[in-house]
């Protein structure tokens, strides 16, 4: 019955005991109805005086979820993360990867490859953070660890303020307001993305302040005045000097009246004024 039936005036499926089923299985006995220019219904019943399990309960959300054409790929994707991927070489079929995520488990595996050939295996300084923020999402906000892992992945999207407001907005409209946690999260995000954009790879924090601190190479396009300028409207306390041929910026911290991630953020956007 899953791949079997066509009949295109077939407009109504009703399941029961949906718990019981697959979430591959699910989604092709939804795709048997609506194979026309009819609208179709799927009814996915349980009984609500049983208790589901874990596994079943994020099975049904996913296929609720997913509804749009073309979902066969998300769905998958959804299936491997409740799952697990198993093992490559042995007989499990079902493992830890929900644990880590799909895109850091095959980033394991690459590098484990790598390792056994004896080549050396490269590392993405991208990952690195230059900047020590609290990334964590609490279970207060989503309690699914397969659903925090995708946050982490929607937040990794950030690249600019636009990018930063579509974010934030899909995740309100899916799970609620954000807490100011989550926003200092993806304003790190945007600072991280703005450091790789201006070339800034050494950044220095402690207690009391940070301090940026800029290339040689960079250290030349810029006029340190206007920049000074610029760095008093944002913050009158911002601290610049110039030393072995480097420009560095120091935020004191210690009584700022918001966190100090908003700071660098307008300090970054106010570098990348200059070398456009």
């Amino acid at each position: 019955i899953e791949t079997g039936i066509d009949i295109g005036n077939v407009n109504t499926l009703i399941i029961i005991d949906a718990q019981n089923y697959g979430l591959s299985q699910l989604y092709q006995l939804r795709g048997r109805v609506g194979r026309s220019n009819k609208i179709a219904y799927a009814y996915l019943m349980y009984n609500p005086a049983k208790t589901l399990t874990e596994t079943a309960i994020k099975r049904l959300k996913a296929i609720k979820e997913f509804t749009e054409l073309g979902s066969g790929y998300k769905i998958a994707l959804r299936d491997l993360s409740i799952r697990g991927a198993g093992d490559l070489l042995g007989s499990e079929q079902a493992g830890f990867i929900d644990s880590v995520g799909i895109d850091l488990y095959t980033q394991m595996v690459n590098e484990v490859i790598c390792e056994l050939k004896g080549e050396p295996v490269i590392k993405d300084e991208s990952d690195v953070s230059l900047i020590n923020v609290d990334t964590h999402i609490s279970e207060d906000y989503v309690f699914e660890e397969n659903i925090r892992i995708e946050i982490h992945k929607l937040i990794n999207q950030i690249e600019d303020f636009e990018t930063l407001n579509k974010v934030k907005e899909e995740m309100e409209d899916r799970f609620g307001k954000i807490d100011e946690q989550i926003q200092v999260y993806m304003y790190q995000e945007w600072f991280e993305k703005l450091t790789q954009k201006v070339g800034i790879k050494q950044v220095n924090q402690n207690k009391e302040q940070i301090e940026i601190i800029l290339p040689p190479e960079l250290s030349d396009k810029i006029d340190g005045e206007k920049l000074f300028l610029q760095l008093y409207n944002i913050y009158s306390k911002f601290k610049i000097k110039y030393q072995m041929k480097r420009i560095i910026i120091t935020l004191p911290i210690r009584t700022l009246e918001k966190h100090y991630i908003y700071y660098l953020v307008d300090l970054l956007k106010a570098i990348e004024l200059h070398i456009v």
